[in-house]
């Protein structure tokens, strides 16, 4: 079940998104061939370990811009669209929990039973986080470019930009990101 989204225009509001599911979804293919087909080696916990790190990075950084600033301005634009929002938002925790319990077992000593763990956790992590980006893909950014103004996308991109280089400027909590100055709608 691979597929890789769709490429769009450099100039895309969503293109810092695409890049990242790229370069998750290059990451999970690398990951099905080494670790998914055997059983764990040295070689391969060692991709998975730099996965999960890269995972870890782009769930702080990726999946808080999207439940801080990507939802909820869609959600805020077309109230119609919070029923299929909220099962995304589920997925990013669900994701992140799936992340910390397979972090949990590759730091247990090496045994057949732990192996088989790594093997099992990380096809429900890779399936999830498949559908998962397909999904985004397909409904949330496609939907916001068809329906959101120029102006609209611009704000957005605004708005997303402290998550865009969060070592310039620190990325906003998912709460203190949600608030907003009275008056003033996402």
């Amino acid at each position: 079940m691979k597929r890789t989204p769709p490429k769009r225009p450099a100039n895309d509001a969503f293109a810092r998104f695409r890049r990242e599911h790229r370069s998750v979804v290059d990451r999970l293919d690398r990951l099905e061939s080494a670790v998914l087909t055997q059983r764990p080696t040295r070689a391969s916990e060692a991709l998975l370990r730099e996965a999960v790190a890269h995972f870890e990075d782009q769930f702080a950084t990726h999946m808080a811009a999207e439940d801080a600033v990507l939802f909820p301005a869609v959600g805020a634009h077309f109230p119609e669209t919070r029923e299929t929002l909220a099962p995304l938002a589920n997925e990013h925790i669900a994701l992140r929990s799936m992340l910390a319990t397979l972090q949990q077992t590759l730091e247990r000593p090496r045994s057949r039973a732990r192996d088989e763990q790594l093997v099992v956790q990380t096809r429900d992590l890779v399936d999830l986080l498949r559908i998962h980006i397909e999904k985004e893909e397909t409904v949330v950014f496609a939907l916001a470019e068809r329906v959101l103004s120029p102006r609209d996308l611009r704000d957005l991109a605004q708005r997303l930009r402290p998550f865009i280089h969060p070592s310039r400027t620190a990325a906003p909590s998912r709460h203190t990101a949600r608030r907003q100055p009275k008056g003033q709608t996402s």
